[in-house]
């Protein structure tokens, strides 16, 4: 089992968590709080319209996220983002480091 938590959580929590059995190297703390930090670069840029470098001022408010002067909920920048997946698309690097590649090592 793997346990993903926001870089805000309740204090303690992964203390917890390894006390009543999960893995401490299976408890995936995030940098930043919100998944649409990891989400690949390449499209947020198409959907915000901006430079590579600019998806780092990502701003998340609530259920709003806001680049380069355009706002999507939660809900349809997921969307968005799950319409451009693609398999030759870089996922950011503390998303494989952290969850993929331990993942992956751990089911071969």
């Amino acid at each position: 089992m793997f346990v993903v938590l926001d870089s805000i959580h309740q204090p303690g929590l992964k203390a917890e968590l390894v006390k009543y059995g999960v893995i401490e190297d299976h408890v995936i703390i995030w940098e930043k709080n919100g998944i649409e930090y990891l989400y690949p670069s390449a499209l947020l840029c198409g959907i915000f319209s901006c430079a590579e470098e600019a998806v780092a001022s990502l701003d998340i408010t609530g259920d709003r996220i806001t680049l380069n002067g355009i706002t999507r909920t939660k809900n349809e920048l997921s969307i968005e983002v799950l319409k451009g997946l693609r398999s030759d698309i870089p996922l950011p690097l503390e998303l494989t480091s952290k969850l993929i590649d331990p993942l992956t090592e751990t089911i071969s």
